[in-house]
């Protein structure tokens, strides 16, 4: 924690020289929201962005000004990749999601990526970033639950119906990250969250920690060539080159041997498709291995996602399941507009309504008439004894 305990407030200083902003005579807000992107390498916009939530500027050495941004602190989670907080910026009343870590591993691709994917639907908005002491923080807006909450939520399964409507959201994000040369790396359940508000039926795609950005500038002949290459050779020396980017259960193949491989488009897809499967099943079929050993591990769920038919995969699925992963299996570069196509045929061949009726809606209403009918046995049960029926 920084500066007090959880109930108290965060102060976040930052020391910024001013001596040659008052030579220019220009405006120090937007002067030190300038300077600190330059700093972290972020579009002017995000710099600009943080100082409008600065609290208060005061001298605090000769040609220094003290910048401090305060929080208060509501609760606390602890993620993969940094601690989040549910905090308040008082100055504006706003609730904010604020992630805190004490490395660098991840924040720079984190900070740069909401900077490089700003304005795209369903990205969160990051108000503030930088350096305190010894944490790296960002100041994100504040999102609803996880699909994996929702999940566990709805006793591990969701309808056909929330899965379609799920997909048709998340491609579109894919979509949106993919066309300015970004993969995200890590497409899981726990990153994947909705909205609040006006925006409760949104899907957000969150935590950049292992986005990058990908060459495509390579042809869809040679990334094809090369993958055959690199099947025969994982076959081959499965143990050579192993090390997993993103969450095994859901990783592609490729992304377990990420030192020989350089995962593209389609792996965030692949990923997706994993997700959804699990959505509709319960499991994955490699989550039965049990190997004690972490790298015979890698190998043998990336052997099993390499070698698993489509059929197979998808088995008790409509067929538009198997039409995802045939078509990612046989395309360099997914064609998002495809799949989303694909997908909503299937919807309408369902007879579904496109009302964002999610399964989760159904299960909070029968959660509160449950609470509602046993208020009432209580009730009852208490009338009974006091008329000593």
């Amino acid at each position: 924690m920084i500066d007090g305990e959880r109930g108290g407030w965060i102060h976040v200083h930052e020391n910024v020289d001013i001596r040659e902003i008052e030579l220019k005579k220009a405006d120090i807000t937007a002067e030190i929201g300038k300077l600190r992107a330059g700093v972290l390498g972020l579009p002017v916009v995000v710099g600009l962005a943080e100082c409008r939530h600065v609290e208060q500027v005061k001298t605090y050495a000769p040609g220094v000004m003290h910048c401090v941004y305060d929080m208060k602190l509501l609760s606390y989670t602890s993620g993969g990749e940094g601690d989040v907080y549910l905090a308040r910026d008082y100055k504006t009343n706003r609730d904010v999601a604020v992630k805190l870590s004490k490395t660098h591993h991840s924040y720079d691709h984190e900070v740069g990526g909401y900077g490089g994917l700003a304005g795209i639907s369903g990205i969160p908005e990051i108000y503030w970033a930088g350096q305190d002491r010894k944490y790296y923080i960002m100041a994100i807006e504040l999102l609803g639950p996880s699909l994996r909450d929702l999940f566990h939520y709805c006793t591990d399964r969701f309808t056909l119906k929330t899965v379609l409507l799920l997909a048709d959201q998340l491609i579109c994000r894919l979509r949106g990250l993919h066309s300015r040369s970004y993969v995200h790396r890590d497409v899981k359940p726990e990153n994947l969250l909705m909205g609040t508000r006006g925006n409760k039926n949104t899907v957000f795609l969150a935590d950049f920690g292992l986005l990058r950005k990908y060459d495509n500038t390579r042809g869809d002949y040679e990334v094809l060539k090369q993958e055959t290459y690199h099947r025969y050779q994982c076959g081959k020396h499965p143990e050579k080159g192993v090390r997993l980017v993103g969450t095994e259960i859901y990783a592609s193949w490729r992304a377990h041997y990420s030192t020989r491989i350089e995962q593209r488009p389609r792996d965030d897809m692949e990923s997706l498709g994993y997700v959804l499967i699990r959505f509709l099943n319960g499991c994955l079929p490699w989550e039965t291995i049990e190997v004690p050993n972490n790298t015979k591990r890698q190998i043998a769920m990336a052997k099993m996602k390499r070698d698993i038919s489509v059929s197979m995969l998808c088995k008790d699925l409509p067929s538009e399941f198997g039409r995802y992963f045939r078509h990612l299996r046989m395309s360099a570069r997914p064609d998002h507009a495809y799949l989303q196509e694909n997908f909503r045929k299937l919807f309408l061949r369902k007879g579904f309504e496109n009302d964002q009726d999610y399964d989760w809606h159904w299960k909070k209403e029968d959660d509160e008439l449950l609470n509602q009918l046993r208020q009432y046995e209580r009730g009852r049960d208490k009338r009974r004894y006091l008329m000593g029926g």
